[in-house]
């Protein structure tokens, strides 16, 4: 099925995204209203790997409503520019198609297509940047992983101390890379709001996610059974 018809028939199903959103509104509107500090009648907002679907309509939204509400009794006219990004593949002309759909938008948009571990925008140009459940996933697979104690695995749960650290590690030079760039992008007085799955670090070993050991061994699978229907193609071929 195309992403747009996936939307269409499940416009209000209930995600992880969405869910963690909504608990972590009044967070970010605490946040805004406390930390923020501007004075200007243009806002530039960002979301950090966005969605294609209505989880970064609703988060983006609840970042224009706080600032309204910051701000309603100093300047009455303020626009926002909200820039939507992800990767280069991600769909947005599903997402714009989405966003315009919608009659009650209260900004202007547009796409920044790109990794956020890097430079996206100009130097001092971003007052609101927004990332949820996105920087999470890493921009490349630890170096310190190998067959030899990581065989078959896509995930550190329940793996030895030398997996946990290599995780650790890139994370640390991901996480060293994205606070770089927008320390580099965004005006003085600006707000940086990201919103991330965490455990703390005592506990790794004792928390399981058995969703991803059921994914992995999936993978696994489909893996052997491509592995295996190519070997067949070659041996057709000869």
């Amino acid at each position: 099925m195309f992403t747009s018809e996936l939307l269409s028939e499940n416009p209000d199903s209930a995600t992880v995204e969405r869910n963690v959103a909504d608990n972590a509104k009044l967070m970010v509107r605490e946040a805004i209203i406390e930390n923020l500090d501007i004075q200007t009648k243009t806002f530039v907002i960002v979301d950090m790997g966005c969605s294609v679907g209505p989880n970064t309509f609703f988060a983006m939204q609840n970042v224009v409503q706080a600032i309204k509400h910051k701000y309603h009794s100093t300047c009455s006219q303020i626009e926002f520019h909200v820039f939507f990004n992800d990767h280069v593949t991600n769909d947005f002309n599903v997402l714009f198609e989405s966003l315009f759909s919608d009659h009650q938008k209260t900004y202007f948009a547009a796409a920044i297509p790109g990794s956020f571990y890097g430079r996206l925008f100009p130097s001092r140009s971003i007052h609101v940047a927004y990332s949820c459940y996105a920087l999470q996933w890493l921009s490349r697979v630890p170096k310190g992983l190998i067959d030899k104690t990581n065989k078959g695995r896509i995930h550190y749960d329940g793996a030895s101390i030398d997996v946990w650290n290599a995780y650790v590690d890139q994370f640390e030079k991901d996480m060293e890379v994205f606070l770089s760039a927008r320390a580099n992008e965004m005006v003085h007085g600006g707000l940086i709001v990201l919103v991330l799955p965490s455990i703390p670090s005592e506990q790794h070993s004792k928390i399981g996610y058995r969703i991803l050991t059921f994914v992995e061994s999936s993978l696994i699978d489909m893996v052997n059974e491509v592995s295996q229907l190519i070997t067949l193609i070659i041996l057709s071929l000869f």
